[in-house]
């Protein structure tokens, strides 16, 4: 028949066997439409080889996800299970070791007492863990204020400058400032 088939018979059995018991017969993988990822595979494999194909080595065989155990396209499972929503990372700020869900990871953060923030207060350079900001805010809550008022104050000069010069270049305009 060929393609290293050493079959003979009558020439009236030939479809006969290709169609269903020749090794060498070019067959469609069984994994064509049941595929997870919905592409299936569309690989025609020698009949004999073909068990061993959809076991081991069709890249649409379903695999177990490590992180979510949901079956996956071999294929795909290494992209899958790098953002597997059920896949666990150890918190990236040093000395947490809180282990979350990669899709919780976020929310861990937004509150991780070991997370290092800046204090809010403008004109402070200060950075400390967030489990001592709070000691921070305490301990410099003064000088925190007078900042603020030095900063206000500041401004209350600058618009008056503003305004002094506008009423040069202007001539008429009065301007009332108030700060708030």
């Amino acid at each position: 028949v060929g393609g290293g088939c050493s079959w003979t018979g009558p020439l009236g059995d030939v479809e006969a066997h290709l169609g269903s018991s020749c090794g060498f017969e070019p067959v469609e993988c069984t994994r064509s439409e049941d595929c997870e990822c919905g592409c299936g595979c569309e690989l025609l494999v020698a009949r004999r080889d073909l068990e061993r194909h959809v076991a081991t080595e069709c890249e649409h065989r379903p695999m177990p996800c490590p992180h979510c155990r949901g079956d996956i396209c071999f294929g795909s499972l290494d992209d899958h299970a790098e953002d597997c929503e059920e896949k666990v990372e150890e918190c990236v700020h040093e000395g947490c070791s809180a282990v979350t869900k990669i899709g919780d990871a976020h929310a861990h953060y937004d509150v991780c007492e070991f997370q290092t923030l800046a204090c809010p207060c403008p004109g402070c350079e200060t950075t400390a863990l967030r489990r001592d900001m709070d000691a921070h805010m305490a301990a410099f809550g003064l000088k925190h204020v007078e900042k603020l008022i030095a900063r206000d104050a500041e401004h209350a000069r600058q618009m008056q400058e503003l305004e002094a010069r506008t009423r040069q270049e202007v001539g008429v305009a009065v301007f009332e400032w108030r700060v708030a």
